[in-house]
């Protein structure tokens, strides 16, 4: 029959989403500037740390 979809599937030509990784601050409606903040503290921290450790600085 030319008007029936019978034996067809219909599927997605994209790929099924995986989840990522959270945030957890994104559920709790923290603001994004407060986020960067976070995010910058934890990566200067980082930083200090390879210097102390070393003793030199990171290129």
């Amino acid at each position: 029959m030319p008007g029936t979809t019978a034996g067809k599937q219909n599927r997605s030509r994209t790929a099924p989403r995986r989840p990522g990784p959270r945030n957890p601050l994104t559920p709790a409606r923290v603001p994004s500037l407060r986020i960067q903040a976070v995010h910058g503290g934890v990566f200067l921290v980082a930083l200090m740390t390879a210097r102390v450790t070393t003793g030199r600085a990171q290129d």
